[in-house]
């Protein structure tokens, strides 16, 4: 079984690869229905991805034109500082947690 977070970076993923997508097509390569594809959408719109959707027998999902998400590349000690950021933005303090 799949993560939902991991299926919608996957639905980001094909629609940074395509121009264009239709729901039933998403939906086939992601093995879900069209209507789990629609919710997704709505979640990637949630955080701000710029998804547009047309409406019609040849209408689908696409990425505002010029909207590209760089790719996340973390380097050896990235993740260890990158944790200890979220956890400061949390308000963990590590010396409470000793």
């Amino acid at each position: 079984m799949y993560h939902p977070t991991s299926r919608v970076l996957t639905v980001l993923e094909l629609l940074q690869s395509r121009p264009s997508i239709s729901g039933p097509e998403l939906a086939a390569r992601l093995e879900m229905d069209v209507r789990t594809v629609r919710r997704y959408i709505t979640h990637l719109q949630d955080v701000g991805i710029p998804v547009e959707a047309t409406i019609g027998r040849h209408g689908g999902y696409r990425l505002r034109p010029g909207f590209k998400l760089p790719p996340l590349i973390l380097q050896k000690r990235k993740p260890r500082r990158s944790c200890w950021v979220c956890w400061r933005a949390r308000g963990w303090r590590s010396d409470n947690h000793r």
